[in-house]
């Protein structure tokens, strides 16, 4: 007959050896084929990339409201601080009648946003809506590995921004 104590040592092995195999088995990664990345020898890759910028670049043209009307501009500026809070995941930590800022979030795959408000040399006011996620953009300005994640994030309240913003015409 075993005593106890012998087959709680060679329990507390096999526990060992398991979590072991576990962990190398966890490291063992393939490679992910993601097609935003950016690669010499894969067009397609590039491609995507650049059409979902040119996506972007689009709803952020679509996320700037024009205003004259001092009144009008203000009302606009106030609903672009109740947009800014009800769609960033973190709490504005500046507000004032140029910029409207929030916190990064601490995660990473997530958007957030910002306005900035802007006297044109026209007088006209120009005030638009900016957003990014952390590790959306690499080092050389390609994506990151979270830009399928946060492009259509951004691209969804960037197009949503204007008509929640503007007056009734």
């Amino acid at each position: 007959m075993v005593d106890l104590a012998a087959r709680m040592r060679a329990a507390r092995r096999y526990a060992v050896l398991a979590g072991t195999g576990f962990c190398v088995a966890g490291c063992a990664v393939t490679r992910w084929h993601d097609p935003y990345q950016r690669d010499h020898d894969d067009r397609g890759s590039a491609t995507a990339f650049q059409q979902s910028e040119r996506e972007l670049a689009h709803a952020r043209e679509q996320a700037a409201v024009e205003c004259r009307a001092q009144q009008v501009c203000d009302q606009i500026w106030a609903r672009t601080r109740a947009f800014v809070a009800e769609h960033s995941p973190t709490h504005i930590r500046r507000a004032d009648g140029f910029a409207i800022e929030t916190d990064r979030p601490h995660e990473f795959g997530v958007a957030y946003f910002w306005a900035e408000r802007v006297l044109r040399d026209d007088g006209s006011t120009r005030i638009r809506l900016k957003g990014l996620c952390r590790g959306m953009y690499n080092s050389d300005g390609g994506p990151g590995w979270t830009y399928r994640q946060c492009a259509p994030q951004i691209a969804a309240v960037q197009g949503a921004f204007r008509p929640a913003v503007e007056p009734p015409a």
